[in-house]
Formats: C-alpha cells, sequence, structure tokens
C-alpha cells in the first residue's frame, strides 16, 4: 500500500519515542489498519523502515545523552547506559534465535 509522507513520517516519530507498532495503527488511523499492521511487519514496506529507523535513531539519542552524561561522571546515567546495553544484547539474541 501506497503512504502519503505525513504518515510515514507520524510512523518515524512515533517510532523515535518507542511507542510499540501495534499502538502505532490507532495514533495514526491509516485507511486500511488491517493492511498497514502487515506493512509494518514487511521489511520490504516503506512503513516497516520508517519505522525501524525512527526506533533506532530514538535507541541511539538515549544512548548518546547517557553515554556523554556517563563522560561527565554521572555514575547513574552510566548504569543506565550499561543496562541498556545488557538489554539489547538479549533482545537481539533473541531476534537472532526466534525472529522476534
Amino acid at each position: 500500500m501506497n503512504y502519503d509522507s505525513a504518515l510515514i513520517e507520524k510512523v518515524r516519530a512515533f517510532g523515535v519515542l518507542g511507542y510499540p507498532a501495534h499502538e502505532i495503527v490507532y495514533l495514526v488511523e491509516p485507511e486500511d489498519p488491517e493492511q498497514f499492521v502487515q506493512d509494518i511487519q514487511d521489511p520490504e514496506s516503506e512503513i516497516y523502515k520508517a519505522y525501524h529507523k525512527g526506533k533506532t535513531t530514538g535507541q541511539y539519542t538515549m544512548d548518546k545523552a547517557l553515554f556523554d552524561a556517563g563522560k561527565a561522571n554521572d555514575t547513574d546515567a552510566n548504569e543506565k547506559l550499561n543496562q541498556r546495553q545488557q538489554r539489547k544484547k538479549v533482545e537481539t539474541a533473541i531476534h537472532e534465535r526466534f525472529n522476534i
């Protein structure tokens, strides 16, 4: 399905904020919600790509902010960054093994 640039940008923005894909459908109100859900799960879809680009950008932005705070001797930031990195390793392993 073809989506206009405004909807694609909204999907990317919600991805930045970390909203799960199954909730975004209610926020962007696409013409065909069922097709939208299929498209957001299809790696070839522009919606999928926009969502994952946003999600990855949001993760990077948070990690970078924590890293910068950690360089300034913020021990809480160091701990949070370490926790995020450990969780990312687990999520990556689950994705690689089970493709979820």
